[in-house]
């Protein structure tokens, strides 16, 4: 098991899980990353910790998550209470700016606020 944190998040990237027997954190799991994990069952993914309910996908080749950045910052203004501009500033810089290496999550720009 890897664990990566951000020193300024309290949201760290943490763990490569597989399939069916994934490390879950205490935030809901969403159902579409049980389907991906279910599916994908001997691949090892990188999770953003808070934001599993914005995951939207997996892309293939490099078998990175894909989150939903719109999901993304609805989770931080209704969870931690953030403006949206408190949101997308944390959001860009502690989040989206960080490189924890191959497995670092795709941020899928669906939406404008």
């Amino acid at each position: 098991m890897l664990r990566w944190t951000n020193w300024l998040s309290r949201h760290p990237f943490t763990v490569k899980i597989t399939g069916s027997s994934p490390v879950r954190s205490t935030h809901k799991f969403n159902i579409m990353l049980e389907q991906l994990l279910e599916y994908f069952e001997e691949e090892e993914f990188l999770k953003a910790d808070g934001f599993d309910e914005a995951v939207i996908g997996v892309e293939e080749p490099s078998m990175r998550l894909i989150y939903s950045v719109t999901k993304c910052l609805e989770i931080l203004v209704t969870n931690e209470e953030m403006s949206l501009e408190e949101a997308i500033e944390y959001f860009d810089f502690n989040v989206r700016g960080a490189y924890v290496g191959d497995k670092t999550p795709i941020w899928c720009e669906d939406g404008f606020m």
